[in-house]
């Protein structure tokens, strides 16, 4: 086996049983070592004494029931990747040896409980126990002060326990695919949180998520919300919400600051709207992709035209019968999707779209589409697509 590189030496899936002979002579200059796939192999005890800047180490999908012992004798490691393996838990590995371990992934394998020490761990920034088997959310993890980043999808967790208001430097809190059903009143507590994914719950309510004020993300697809109320801080840039039982959306101000004029990119499809509010649309002028797919609405308000910065705007399978005649003000917009609606004439004002290079208006009731007069019309040569089949 002949190796160019000695900082970063990846053997995933070699079949190795042993590491190579000849990498013990270049052991002190390994940085990173990715040994994944290789099942049954074995990293001997005078190899890992001699590998002393090794940084990070990966040991996935090696179908390990138990992390190999010398793994904690590899002091000087940051990150260490034990995931898609077969491991039940890590109560006989003594992680708290690496004194500067700042990553842990352990996802895709069979763990129920984490060791008592954890919060020893006081430089780890981010956990990834993702598809396990976690009932609930380790009271380990709610002492773990440094952490950053935590992932606790696709286990069988029902609650979000009050302690973890206790991780002040939270800044990533990923649950997807739990049974969560509420955030606790406690999260206000969590003010550098910017991304919150808790997709494919059962959520009903969001609560505190209004009160952070340092909020960029959110991301609720696929739970049971029935109102959104985007009054976080200004700092909020993305909200998907889609695939819920939204019925209404309130942009009104919050007790932590203003509407948010940041936000750029929202979500709504798959919901239960009929409805926006003219005012409060007309107020979100970052906006640079709006999807409004699924709904019942039957008509868009004129506002639209105040989003100056729109790049996309999708409201397919909807009730319009027209399109604001504001829309032509739409300078940097895009992409139109407007299918399977009542539209029953092509508006002319989408002639003054400068930037338009995809509509989509298929499956409505337009007859025919009025050019516009100038044969050298701008948006004739911009425009690569343009879809208007009428419904059968």
């Amino acid at each position: 086996m002949i190796f160019t590189d000695y900082r970063n030496v990846d053997l995933t899936n070699k079949s190795l049983r042993t590491v190579p002979v000849a990498l013990y002579a270049h052991a002190e200059d390994i940085k990173s070592l990715t040994l994944s796939r290789n099942p049954m192999l074995d990293i001997p005890g005078d190899f890992v004494q001699l590998c002393t800047s090794l940084q990070e180490l990966r040991l996935s999908n090696m179908s390990i029931k138990k992390v190999p012992q010398s793994v904690q004798n590899f002091t000087t490691l940051m990150g260490l990747d034990l995931s898609s393996n077969r491991i039940g838990d890590i109560n006989d590995i003594a992680l708290y040896r690496l004194p500067d371990l700042q990553e842990l992934r352990v996802q895709n394998n069979r763990m129920e409980k984490l060791p008592w020490y954890f919060p020893r761990l006081h430089l780890l920034r981010l956990l990834n126990i993702s598809n396990n088997k976690f009932q609930d959310v380790p009271e380990e993890v709610c002492k773990m002060s440094s952490l950053e980043e935590l992932d606790i999808s696709f286990n069988m967790i029902s609650q979000l326990p009050e302690d973890l208001q206790s991780l002040q430097r939270l800044k990533i809190l990923i649950i997807v695919g739990n049974r969560v059903t509420r955030i606790p009143d406690s999260f206000r507590r969590l003010s550098n949180l910017g991304v919150l994914d808790c997709r494919r719950n059962n959520i009903t309510e969001l609560g505190a998520v209004s009160l952070l004020p340092n909020l960029e993300e959110l991301l609720v697809g696929h739970n049971s919300v029935q109102a959104l109320d985007v009054s976080s801080g200004p700092l909020l840039k993305r909200i998907d919400i889609s695939h819920n039982d939204v019925t209404q959306i309130s942009l009104a101000p919050g007790p932590v600051g203003r509407i948010p004029v940041g936000l750029t990119y929202l979500n709504v499809s798959s919901a239960k709207l009929s409805s926006l509010d003219d005012l409060a649309l007309g107020q979100l002028t970052s906006l640079e992709e709006l999807t409004l797919d699924r709904n019942k609405f039957r008509a868009i308000p004129d506002s639209l035209g105040e989003l100056s910065l729109l790049r996309s705007f999708s409201c397919s399978d909807n009730l319009i019968g027209a399109l604001p005649s504001s829309i032509g003000r739409l300078q940097r917009l895009e992409r139109l999707d407007v299918h399977n609606n009542n539209l029953t004439e092509f508006p002319t004002a989408l002639w003054n779209c400068g930037s338009l290079e995809r509509i989509n208006m298929t499956s409505n009731v337009i007859a025919h589409i009025r050019l516009p007069s100038l044969p050298l019309h701008p948006l004739r040569h911009r425009l690569q697509r343009l879809d208007f089949q009428r419904a059968h």
